[in-house]
């Protein structure tokens, strides 16, 4: 917190910079040592700050949340990105840029100080320190990880190839295609929302596919940026609508291009010596990957805009054009290089495809996060209502926590959810809720195995009637009589014998009498008492 409240009181001087110095040159490079030391700061606490809320969230679940928290800090920056637009559009037009600058500047520093008091009251786990190994051990414990290794490799070459391009799009919509410093701010809020209507989606599949499949998925999705870019023209109304679309969509694809590296990052390092792990992909990724990449580019842009332009009609190749087209196929250099990413979970195109094809998905996301995160009761249980009618594995694991939701009513919501699913690996999940009394849903849990109606269930249910509970026996043998399913009648005839209490054996006449189809329970009885003269 120290470091981070540092870091952002410290840009008071690179705001201030225009007051102090008259000289463009001292000023710029007044500017750019204090964002030198601005974002040195930014990215020493980065690590510490990822390895602590990493120690807060649910590992299965992780990416979800991580989601929700990137999708409503993307939509409150969005809000306020509107409002500085139309703000600092004000100031352009009469000509008082810095000052519209520096009064913007200033308020986000003071909100950015407030933001990181407010962690004074988000807890901490306890904190095992790493004693008596040397430290240059602990410094390069990531490179020696050769599975790590592969992923800081793919991060290196994955930032190195985005920067090639990225940070030249906004002056190139404005220097090349003539487009005003509020229409590139609007540009970039259209992005923005791609990344808000994206952050569940992309959270729900990481969660569920791992990283690997998705990260070769962005890849792909991740080259039409700066293909897009190459084809626009200026003074267009066809340019800027296409690249309006362009950058929801490529908002979109940076939700995921986000989370999923995150996921890697969290989940595949060891808790002792995380923050170090964290770092190292910060700075394979950050300090060289996209630095170099822009330090390099933005040199050999001035180069080739100084002697190889070319123009067709209204078309003008410049050096952003090469930045763009190098920037495409190293992208595309990326695909090959993901699938070397070791992740503990191995999903085939098969399964992944007909998810990303889907409509549902985006559904499940936004009511998977509603279950998980709402605090009005009803909210959640219209959420795990909503899962069960959508009926998609990809909500089995929340429902599953649902199930030990404080509220009943929720939780009933839940199994009847996982019951619609049906899926056979909810099996597991309704026989433990059936076995469980205390949950108060072994009743309802019986009858959304016979809803079910597998082999697994099947299984499952014979298994209950061996419990302990005779609430957890007679609700089994109910749900066994409506299955119908002759398998069961051999346990049934063996557990009338076994057991003496009336009402157990009778709730077993009726189960029997209904799988064998024998209208009358008397005649069953007769059979079950041994009667030989009497039994047809």
């Amino acid at each position: 917190m120290i470091i981070t409240i540092s870091h952002r009181v410290l840009y008071t001087a690179i705001v201030l910079a225009p007051l102090l110095f008259a000289d463009p040159r001292t000023r710029m490079g007044w500017i750019i040592a204090f964002v030198f030391i601005h974002d040195a700061l930014a990215h020493t606490s980065t690590p510490m700050w990822f390895s602590w809320m990493t120690d807060l969230l649910p590992r299965d679940s992780m990416n979800l949340f991580w989601a929700q928290r990137q999708r409503f800090i993307t939509a409150a920056t969005t809000i306020f990105l509107v409002l500085m637009a139309a703000g600092f559009d004000v100031f352009e037009k009469h000509g008082l840029v810095m000052l519209g600058y520096t009064i913007l500047a200033g308020v986000g520093i003071v909100l950015g100080v407030i933001d990181i008091l407010l962690f004074r009251w988000v807890p901490e786990p306890p904190h095992q320190p790493l004693r008596g190994e040397p430290f240059w051990d602990t410094l390069v414990e990531p490179m020696r990880d050769a599975a790590f290794r592969r992923f800081l490799l793919f991060m290196a070459y994955w930032n190195f190839s985005i920067f090639v391009a990225a940070p030249f799009f906004a002056p190139f919509m404005m220097k090349n295609l003539a487009m005003s410093a509020f229409m590139v701010q609007m540009i970039s809020v259209v992005s923005s929302l791609g990344v808000v209507v994206g952050s569940n989606y992309w959270g729900l599949l990481c969660d569920t596919f791992g990283f690997r499949r998705i990260l070769q998925v962005l890849a792909v999705g991740k080259i039409a940026a700066p293909a897009c870019f190459l084809v626009a023209l200026p003074n267009n109304s066809a340019t800027f609508i296409l690249l309006t679309v362009l950058m929801f969509l490529d908002g979109f694809l940076n939700a995921g291009a986000v989370l999923a590296p995150q996921g890697v990052m969290l989940k595949a390092t060891p808790r002792r010596n995380r923050t170090m792990y964290i770092a190292a992909v910060n700075f394979l990724s950050l300090a060289l990957g996209a630095t170099v990449a822009s330090v390099i580019t933005g040199k050999l842009i001035d180069l080739i805009d100084a002697r190889w332009t070319f123009s067709i009609g209204s078309y003008e190749g410049t050096g952003y054009h090469w930045a763009f087209v190098a920037s495409t196929l190293m992208r595309v250099g990326a695909i090959p290089l993901s699938r070397r990413i070791n992740d503990e979970k191995w999903i085939s195109w098969d399964e992944i495809l007909p998810v990303l094809t889907s409509w549902k998905a985006f559904a499940v996301a936004q009511q998977v996060a509603r279950l998980q995160s709402s605090n009005s009761e009803l909210a959640r249980y219209k959420a795990a209502a909503k899962l069960g009618r959508l009926r998609s594995p990809l909500a089995v694991t929340a429902l599953v926590k649902a199930l030990n939701d404080t509220n009943l009513v929720v939780r009933k919501a839940a199994l009847d959810a996982l019951a619609e699913i049906g899926s056979p690996d909810v099996v597991e999940h309704l026989a433990a809720a059936l076995f469980n009394p205390k949950t108060q849903l072994h009743a309802r849990a019986a009858q959304a195995l016979a809803r079910v109606g597998n082999p697994q269930s099947l299984r499952a249910l014979l298994k209950g009637l061996r419990s302990s509970d005779p609430r957890v026996v007679r609700v089994t043998i109910n749900s066994l009589a409506r299955l119908r399913e002759p398998a069961a009648l051999v346990p049934l005839i063996s557990l009338f014998h076994e057991v003496e209490d009336p009402t157990i054996r009778e709730t077993i006449v009726r189960a029997l009498s209904r799988i064998a189809e024998v209208p009358s329970t008397e005649e069953v009885y007769e059979a079950l008492e041994f009667r030989p003269a009497e039994v047809h």
